[in-house]
């Protein structure tokens, strides 16, 4: 009997212990695959994240029930966003690349595209060298609107002028060095046998995250709760990550509760691109989606109003594509 009545004391001891809020912590990433978070940044690219913590310290199961955990929004409004990327590729006379084997490239394309929100004036610089002799320079400037890829630069490696240049100075390679916003990349392609000859590599691969996660569509201000009861062993803890989609650049606040008791509230800044480039930091893309894009169908300028065939092989951006959709139990 005494045993019994403990084990009912016990129970109810631990029936009243509370499942316990550790903290939170808001996360932002450069980058919308890898999942290389900082605290150092201020705002986010395609997302951003915040990580609450929570543990049972009970000795029996606990659960956060629907509607206990709710978040609000408020404060929403977009923001300015400007990012300007350049992408070239080599095509053969095809007119598109070969990746994973060498080829011989007949022309250079260099394309600007304007990932931002707002119309954008730029200024690039393309060097060619035989080996290390200066051949050329070019500086260009554009102009593009939201959205907007455009041919901003064209180069036949196959005209008779160049090839005896070479032919006649024992050149060994062509370097096309660009230079835009404080970056720089070198485009070697080796002259060989009185032929140029270039080299793409394959792409790989992201493996997606698992965790316990609630996705949010941030487009104006709103309130919402869990629609998921979250379940707790004994003597355990868990992170729940809420991922923060807006459909356009803009910044907000981000307010969560327990039980009607406020939690944290943070502040947020996030930078929505117009195409899946994987980062801020890229300056200078490498035969991407966008090169061979407008290679491949012929195209000197395109808008996002353009209709063209193929559109989806163009990777516009939509959070859709990022979305976790639900908490893993």
């Amino acid at each position: 009997m005494w045993e019994l009545l403990g084990k009912i004391i016990e129970y109810l001891y631990n029936f009243f212990i509370k499942i316990k809020f550790n903290g939170s912590k808001l996360l932002y990433s450069d980058s919308l695959y890898q999942m290389m978070y900082s605290e150092e940044l201020s705002s986010g690219y395609g997302r951003a994240e915040l990580n609450i913590d929570f543990s049972n310290p009970a000795s029996i199961p606990k659960q956060i029930n629907i509607g206990e955990l709710k978040y609000r929004v408020s404060g929403y409004q977009e923001i300015e966003f400007e990012h300007m990327v350049l992408d070239y590729i080599l095509v053969d006379k095809s007119n598109r690349p070969i990746a994973g084997i060498n080829f011989t490239p007949i022309t250079f394309f260099l394309y600007a595209i304007n990932n931002g929100n707002c119309i954008s004036s730029k200024c690039c610089e393309i060097r060619f060298l035989g080996d290390s002799d200066l051949l050329d320079e070019q500086n260009i400037q554009f102009e593009l609107q939201p959205g907007e890829v455009r041919n901003i630069y064209k180069f036949e490696l196959n005209s008779e002028s160049l090839v005896k240049l070479f032919r006649q100075n024992k050149y060994s390679r062509l370097y096309i060095v660009l230079s835009f916003e404080n970056n720089s990349k070198k485009v070697s392609i080796q002259f060989i046998n009185g032929r140029f000859d270039f080299y793409i590599g394959s792409r790989g691969a992201v493996s997606p995250m698992n965790g316990n996660i609630i996705d949010l569509i941030v487009d104006k201000n709103f309130t919402a709760h869990n629609d998921k009861s979250i379940d707790f062993e004994p003597h355990s803890s868990k992170t729940i990550t809420f991922k923060m989609f807006p459909l356009v650049s803009s910044e907000f606040t981000l307010e969560l509760s327990y039980k009607k008791k406020k939690l944290c509230e943070k502040q947020i800044k996030v930078f929505v691109p117009q195409y899946c480039i994987s980062s801020l930091k890229c300056k200078i893309l490498e035969c991407d989606f966008a090169a061979i894009f407008m290679s491949k169908n012929g195209l000197t300028n395109y808008l996002l109003t353009d209709y063209v065939d193929n559109k989806d092989e163009l990777c516009q951006y939509k959070s859709e594509l990022f979305l976790t959709h639900q908490i893993d139990e």
